[in-house]
């Protein structure tokens, strides 16, 4: 029965791994992913003229962006958005529509493209001033003004052969275009992130729901067992309650302004050891030296959007149990979810900083099965002081600095 659930577990660090790799490529984007927002066109004086004089009407001139698909740099104002609606020109009861609207913003130069009567092509070329956009932040998004776009030549020719015209170029100045956008999250630049782990609970309850208060039964002293992994920090604060604060630098990725999703990034980690040896209630303890059996969790990666946390596992010790194939780096799992009910989160645009504080970090099955398999409880407890599922780790919490 362990190795077929051993196997599961297995299972689950390769799923985890290929799931890293999405966050990782989330995290790096060189945009932030879009939640609300718009392109707006300013028609041009000569182009409106144009168009009234061949009772031509151009429209909408205003889109909404798709969010998801669509990310833009709010320093940078590049990027690349979907667009929902259609644009028509309509005339002489004839009409050209163009289907599946995509801009896309580079430094310089860019373009918005479509789809007419099946056809891909370049509805619109897009400048900007040598020196790029006017960028504007706003809130955690941004404005971007001072992009002028013209006519493709693929979309003039199939306009001015449908309505009858001969006037549109290529040439011929269209709009400024203003972009509007709100992030669904925003890249991490620097923070720190904390984890309070309540000592309140050492004096062995077999009523405990708590990963700390269970240590002492399967060999693992909550004082000397349970220690940081560099860059990471343990102190003890003492009011209110005794606590054992772990604190973890933040190296990147991205939340959102309102706490609820994205992927933090953390560096350092958290070693568990059975370094209690035979003692009272501790009949079957092996010897405290050398250390039979190490867990090591480093950098995690907490994701807001699914509510759990992902870390790089390691089993080391002189002669660990063989679950999970004994002693080795075992890649990346999920061992732990987060309760966010009482979460706090609270966001200030004006010095970039995110704030999340009171979610409560607990054993899933992976992080229940790996610690009991790996350190076994002493014969001597009860069964009740065995690690399970909801077990309370401690209280999280971080401050982010991001674009």
């Amino acid at each position: 029965m362990v190795r077929s659930r051993a196997r599961l577990v297995g299972v689950s660090v390769a799923a985890t791994l290929a799931m890293a790799m999405v966050f990782s490529s989330i995290a790096s984007a060189a945009g932030d992913p879009i939640a609300t927002g718009a392109v707006a066109f300013k028609v041009s004086k000569g182009f409106k003229k144009t168009l009234k004089r061949n009772h031509v009407h151009m429209g909408p001139t205003k889109f909404n962006i798709k969010p998801g698909p669509s990310s833009l740099d709010p320093v940078a104002g590049t990027g690349t958005v979907q667009l929902k609606g259609k644009l028509k020109f309509r005339g002489h009861g004839k009409s050209v529509v163009a289907r599946k609207l995509k801009a896309k913003f580079t430094t310089n130069v860019g373009n918005i493209k479509g789809v007419v009567r099946g056809r891909n092509m370049t509805l619109m070329r897009l400048r900007s001033k040598p020196s790029g956009a006017g960028v504007t932040r706003v809130g955690f998004g941004a404005q971007v003004t001072g992009i002028s776009a013209r006519l493709g030549k693929q979309l003039a020719k199939a306009v001015n052969k449908t309505l009858g015209l001969h006037s549109l170029t290529t040439s011929r100045k269209v709009a400024n275009l203003k972009v509007s956008e709100q992030p669904q999250t925003v890249q991490i630049v620097s923070g720190t992130a904390t984890v309070d782990v309540p000592l309140t609970d050492l004096g062995g309850s077999t009523a405990t729901t708590s990963v700390t208060g269970k240590l002492d039964a399967h060999c693992i002293s909550p004082f000397t067992g349970v220690t940081p992994i560099t860059p990471a920090t343990l102190t003890l604060v003492p009011a209110p309650g005794l606590l054992a604060r772990f604190t973890f630098p933040i190296t990147g990725g991205t939340i959102s302004p309102a706490g609820t999703d994205g992927v933090i990034q953390q560096s350092g980690g958290v070693q568990i050891a059975s370094d209690e040896g035979p003692g009272a209630g501790h009949t079957d303890c092996p010897a405290a030296s050398p250390v039979k059996t190490i867990l090591k969790q480093s950098d995690f990666a907490v994701n807001l959007g699914l509510n759990n946390i992902q870390a790089h596992v390691v089993i080391g010790g002189a002669n660990p149990p063989s679950f999970l194939g004994g002693p080795g780096d075992k890649g990346l799992a999920i061992g732990q979810v987060i309760d966010a009910s009482k979460a706090v989160a609270s966001a200030d645009p004006a010095t970039h900083k995110v704030t999340l504080n009171g979610g409560v970090i607990k054993n899933n099955d992976a992080a229940t099965l790996t610690l009991n398999s790996l350190f076994p409880r002493s014969v001597d407890q009860p069964a009740s002081r065995d690690f399970a599922n909801g077990d309370v780790f401690g209280t999280g919490g971080f401050t982010v600095t991001v674009r």
